[in-house]
Formats: structure tokens, sequence, C-alpha cells
């Protein structure tokens, strides 16, 4: 698709970008074309994004998630990458896939994909349910990194406020996903299980001093990050509290 503005400098920004895209296309989406050829749902997500509106076509998008229906784990997360055989798992780039099916429905119009993998889309959301606590957000249990990997040292639980926004935003994508399929009564479940969410990450979270959201409940207090806000801000976790703060964090980078 081509881009006009009348700024030359724009129109071959937007070329360059379009084509360093296609060089990420092969059989899938994939990290680069170079040193790593791995297909991601979170890189693959903002290529499959930006290919909708730089390229007008669905059919690789739709190939790369049906290939990473494939990829769930025993434990009802996903696997890293696809095809690889690597399997450390990123929950929060489970919660992902749900994002990019949804928006894949919305671009295309085609609700065969998801209707022929739901089946699975339960499995991993329902992993998710199961981690939920007493103060109504989920616990760590991700990643490989020293203290990141769902091993707390002496038992110790950990609360952290971006998988918890991540998992809001998985459950908004599945219920828009329920719609297209006629699972009304589903999304009707889900959206509750989101607003419950949503207050629960403001309730543990939200530093009504500072005006901003805590990353952990545990560790790193007073150190704030502008993902965070931002990941707050945009599961809806943040209405209903002063996000003054926030918005400036955001705008300026952490600049307050």
């Amino acid at each position: 698709k081509e881009y006009k503005s009348g700024n030359l400098l724009r129109e071959t920004i937007y070329k360059v970008c379009q084509n360093t895209l296609q060089q990420c296309l092969h059989e899938h989406y994939e990290d680069c074309p170079w040193r790593e050829q791995a297909l991601y749902t979170m890189d693959s997500r903002n290529q499959m994004l930006c290919g909708y509106y730089a390229f007008g076509e669905t059919e690789a998008a739709r190939a790369a998630l049906e290939l990473i229906s494939y990829g769930v784990r025993p434990d009802g997360l996903l696997m890293l990458c696809y095809p690889a055989g690597l399997d450390f798992p990123i929950p929060a780039f489970s919660c992902m896939y749900f994002v990019q099916m949804d928006e894949y429905i919305r671009h295309s119009g085609d609700v065969t994909l998801a209707a022929a993998v739901f089946d699975k889309l339960e499995t991993i959301i329902k992993t998710f349910h199961k981690k939920v606590q007493p103060e109504g957000v989920i616990e760590n249990f991700y990643e490989w990194s020293a203290t990141m990997n769902g091993h707390i040292p002496d038992g110790q639980r950990r609360l952290e406020c971006p998988l918890n926004c991540f998992y809001s935003l998985a459950m908004q994508s599945l219920a828009n996903i329920c719609d297209a399929l006629g699972k009304t009564e589903y999304a009707i479940e889900l959206r509750a299980r989101v607003k419950s969410l949503n207050a629960a990450i403001a309730e543990v979270f939200y530093n009504p001093e500072t005006k901003l959201f805590e990353s952990f409940d545990c560790i790193h207090r007073g150190w704030y990050t502008v993902l965070t806000q931002s990941l707050a801000m945009l599961c809806g976790a943040a209405e209903g509290v002063d996000t003054s703060v926030m918005l400036q964090a955001m705008a300026t980078n952490g600049k307050t």
C-alpha cells in the first residue's frame, strides 16, 4: 500500500519500514531475517498489526496464528516461539495471543480460525484463572531469568502489575472473540472478570500518594516505570483514579 503525505522524509521512512517488515515475513513473521528467524506472539502481534495496513493482506497473519496454536504446553501456557523447541514460557506472551487473534478477526472478518482453536484459547485463559490470589490479582509465575522464573526465595509470593494488565487485556480480547463466535454468555462472564480484576489491580498497585502504579507489591517499591503506567491505562485499571501524574510520566518518558 502506498503512503502519500507530500513530505519526502515521511514517505521515505514509510517505505523503509514497509521494506523492513517485508524482510521479516517468510513462511511466518520472524524476529529478524538475519540473526533469529523465530516467531513470537508479542513481536508478531506488532508485525501483523502493521502488516494489515502496510500490505492489506491477512493470509500470512492467519498462517502464523494457526502455527502458534500448536504450541500449547502441558501446563496450559504457550511455548516461547514457534517452531523452535524452546520451551521457556513467558505468560505475558500467552496473553498477547488473544489480542492478535481478536485483531485478526477485526481486520479479516474471518472467524473460522478462532472457532477451530477455541478449545486451546480456553485452556490458556483457564491457566491464568487458576493463578488468581485472594487479593483478586494473579501471582508472578514466569520467565527464566533470575527472580523472574516463578521460584521466589523462601516461598515468598510476588504480585506484579504488568502481568495482571496483560491478563486483563487477554480477557477483553477473548470476550470480543466470543462476541464474534456468538458465545454471548461467555463474553459476559469474561467482562465481569475484567471489571473485578481491574479494580483489584488498582487496589493492590496504585499508590495514591505518588499517583502512580507500582510494578510489584514487595520489591522495588518507590521505583516506577512508564510501561506499568501505560499498561494500567490501556487495560482500564486506571479508570477511577487520578491519572494526572501517570499521563505526565508517559508524555515525558518518565521525566516527572
